[in-house]
């Protein structure tokens, strides 16, 4: 018998991975409302900096970053699943070959688990403390990212500030023909510090929704899943 065909279940639930779906689906309905309202046009139109396109670039690339970590933990979390379904199912299915199966995954619990089981009681407290925090560590980017979205963003707020500020003339108050250009001058200068702030923190949201709402508890569960596994011999 081929040991991924023990029992029932596999890498197929993704049910992690759904609700992120799920969850940007929402903020996904919001950006297409800002844009069927205009003000999406309306930001890239007074973009003349290129900042809240530098920021929405690099919204857009922590997405694409942590769609792919939730999507490899929505897995590991599946084979964690289909791991105790084969124990959970006696028909055929010995410990030897569930743990078998468990090690042609090749994921991140198979190797937790086999290093686990093969360390020496004084040193599994070490290694579980060390699987933890390389779980934890693969977090921190999203963190970064999030934190340089909001910095962005005032950085836009402070350049359009001076922009508008530098572009206030004293001596075109004198002709009433410079006054229309150089109010316009400002007030897209203007535009400019309050649109990236709003950017950024919008994007910084976006991205720490996905963090904090779904792949900081689908890591938890995930260390829970691979300690449940390698502490328990019979996975339950």
């Amino acid at each position: 018998m081929d040991i991924r065909d023990l029992g029932s279940g596999g890498n197929t639930e993704y049910v992690m991975f759904i609700r992120m779906l799920i969850l940007n689906s929402f903020f996904v309905a919001i950006a297409f409302w800002a844009y069927v309202e205009g003000w999406v046009g309306a930001v890239l139109a007074a973009d003349s900096v290129y900042i809240s396109r530098g920021i929405a670039g690099l919204g857009l690339l922590g997405l694409v970053m942590i769609t792919a970590r939730i999507f490899n933990v929505s897995q590991e979390l599946n084979i964690a699943r289909g791991y105790r379904r084969r124990v959970g199912n006696s028909a055929g299915n010995t410990q030897e070959k569930v743990d078998a199966w468990l090690r042609s995954t090749h994921s991140r619990i198979a190797l937790f688990v086999d290093a686990y089981r093969s360390a020496r009681a004084e040193d599994k407290p070490v290694l579980l403390e060390q699987f933890r925090l390389t779980m934890t560590s693969k977090l921190q980017i999203f963190s970064s990212i999030a934190e340089w979205l909001v910095v962005l963003g005032l950085i836009g707020t402070v350049v359009g500030i001076r922009i508008g500020t530098g572009a206030i003339d004293p001596t075109a108050f004198r002709d009433i023909n410079l006054v229309v250009p150089l109010l316009k001058n400002v007030i897209g200068a203007f535009y400019i510090a309050f649109d990236t702030t709003i950017v950024g923190a919008c994007a910084a949201l976006w991205l720490d929704a996905n963090l904090k709402w779904i792949l900081r508890p689908g890591m938890a569960q995930l260390v829970n899943e691979a300690v449940r596994i390698g502490v328990t011999r019979n996975g339950k």
